[in-house]
């Protein structure tokens, strides 16, 4: 039993290591002529910053009807929260809901999914999510420490649902650190290199260590208005920030699926 499991960890992370490796090294630049204008830059801008903010993505009205629908689901399907720096709450809404179809179904965002990674990749899940500021923090461990989804693109979206200032605590991110030509260390090559093995809890850096990693005074603020979409690679350094107390933001993410690329190869050389 310890052996078979662990031939499936081995075989996990070569898995891993192979997608770090085709990632890295795969084509930089998105143009083909068959993607709209649109996506060519949000894919380029993907891969030089990391992330990209689609202004106005969704009107006043339309937005207006989202939220009504997606409260009155919220409010048949309640959900535990959590306390630490913030409350936060996170939904998980089927994404085949009538009422998601404009965003899940959107051209531009389809577009994203099936080039981002050159190859297609399918939704994993999606939800609604809202944090709001606390006076009582808990000093712990979490998300709003710098981490990296996994070592390679992780491709994400979230709808902005309120304007998103410093104030209500912005998503954070260090531009490029998706890259290992922007790593600022060794140690951030290595902690990128076998992330696979603290993936999860353990995987978050103090904000008095990032230093050893990255570029602090690189971080940027991903602000907006409500109807702006961001597109991110969460395989980049980021974190969830601080709310100040009273403030609240809300958003709808879409989190897809990572190829697995061995796989792929593997297919490509049987056939």
């Amino acid at each position: 039993m310890v052996l078979n499991y662990g031939g499936r960890l081995i075989k996990l992370f070569l898995s891993r290591i192979s997608s770090l490796i085709v990632w890295q090294f795969r084509k930089k630049k998105f143009n083909n002529t068959n993607l709209d204008s649109k996506s060519k830059e949000i894919l380029n801008s993907l891969e030089s910053n990391s992330y990209y903010i689609y202004k106005n993505f969704l009107n006043s009205n339309k937005l207006k009807v989202l939220k009504k629908d997606i409260k009155k689901y919220c409010k048949s399907h309640p959900v535990p929260f959590e306390k630490t720096i913030y409350y936060r709450s996170r939904t998980k809404v089927p994404h085949d809901k009538k009422f998601l179809k404009f965003y899940v179904k959107n051209k531009i965002v389809r577009e994203i999914m099936n080039n981002f990674h050159l190859l297609p990749v399918d939704i994993d899940k999606t939800s609604y999510e809202i944090k709001k500021g606390l006076k009582n923090k808990k000093n712990v461990s979490g998300e709003h420490f710098f981490h990296i989804d996994r070592n390679y693109g992780v491709l994400k979206f979230a709808l902005f649902l309120t304007n998103i200032e410093i104030k209500n605590g912005p998503f954070s991110i260090i531009p490029g650190s998706h890259k290992f030509s922007k790593s600022y260390s060794l140690r951030s090559f290595f902690y990128k290199l076998f992330h696979f093995f603290i993936e999860g809890k353990k995987d978050k850096i103090p904000m008095s260590k990032i230093n050893n990693f990255v570029d602090l005074n690189s971080e940027k603020f991903l602000l907006g208005k409500s109807g702006d979409l961001l597109i991110v690679n969460t395989g980049a350094y980021h974190r969830g920030s601080d709310l100040k107390p009273e403030s609240s933001r809300e958003l709808i993410w879409i989190y897809t699926i990572s190829p697995n690329y061995l796989s792929h190869i593997r297919k490509k050389i049987t056939f």
